[in-house]
């Protein structure tokens, strides 16, 4: 990091523990998600692949979503915002809330969840390889070797070459099974009216994954596919919504912290977006790892 870069983040630093002395003053007045709020689909293609717009799917096809109803979606969603505001040491409240009563040096931020998202799909995934694992008898290890390396090569007195080389299946699909949850939230500062409602979009996923390689197994010259495969089950899926609660609330502390610093060091001087780390209460620099802001 150069000289000009470290001393941008002196400032901001000073920042983070000014924040640090002053977060418990700082709550979250959160509108949660209604079930009118909660989408849950099902496709057989990936839907950002086609447009599915017009089709409708049976979602009892689906392996997991047929088993969420959006009460546990919902309840999901706020365990795990709230533990990761706790975490931050900002406090949440609801609107209906007997303790929405602030304090005169409190400062709370309002959001809303506008709507929520939950789709499970299924797509095709390939594995391509171009090198093939030689395993001999009595040999501790496999020997890999490209196609084009077997291909030239004599393997005993008897067999010259390996005629499956010439057509060599490098390529191996499989059927993939896909949970994505989407979130929007609508921020909304009171004190500013004349700011527009932000919205603030956020994404997670989870899938299953495949691997595997080419093997022959000699002196027998047949090439077939080793597979490793690790499914999502029911609880993964559990697991993610839960998990995308937690990082919008890890979201909304650094939107909050940024917002800290904006007023703080003024929107000109803000270079870069910034995770606050309540452990050290110091600052890092984020790019992808946030909110993405969507306008109004």
């Amino acid at each position: 990091m150069g000289l000009v870069s470290c001393l941008s983040l002196v400032p901001v630093q000073n920042m983070a523990r000014e924040f640090s002395y002053h977060k418990q003053n700082k709550i979250v007045v959160l509108i949660p998600p209604s079930k009118d709020d909660i989408f849950m689909s099902f496709y057989p293609l990936n839907p950002y692949d086609y447009d599915l717009s017009d089709s409708v799917y049976n979602m009892e096809e689906s392996r997991f979503l047929k088993y969420f109803g959006d009460s546990l979606v919902i309840d999901l969603f706020m365990r795990g915002l709230k533990e990761s505001l706790d975490y931050y040491n900002i406090r949440l409240l609801i609107p209906d809330s007997k303790d929405l009563i602030l304090q005169h040096n409190e400062k709370a931020y309002f959001y809303s969840v506008a709507q929520m998202e939950i789709l499970e799909y299924i797509d095709t995934v390939e594995i391509k390889s171009d090198s093939v694992y030689i395993k001999i008898p009595g040999e501790k290890y496999a020997y890999v070797y490209t196609t084009s390396e077997l291909a030239n090569m004599k393997f005993s007195d008897t067999v010259e070459k390996i005629d499956e080389l010439d057509t060599l299946p490098n390529v191996r699909e499989f059927s993939r099974r896909n949970v994505v949850a989407n979130t929007w939230l609508e921020y909304t500062e009171l004190e500013n009216p004349e700011r527009p409602t932000q919205v603030l979009f956020s994404m997670q996923y989870t899938s299953d994954l495949f691997d595997g390689y080419f093997m022959i197994e000699y002196p027998r010259i047949e090439v077939k596919f080793v597979s490793q495969e690790y499914m999502i089950y029911i609880n993964d899926v559990i697991e993610l919504i839960y998990y995308l609660g937690y990082k919008n609330g890890e979201y909304i502390a650094d939107y909050i912290f940024n917002l800290y610093l904006e007023e703080r060091l003024g929107e000109e001087n803000l270079k870069y977006y910034y995770r606050y780390d309540p452990d050290i209460s110091r600052a890092r620099r984020v790019d992808d790892d946030r909110f993405i802001i969507i306008d109004p």
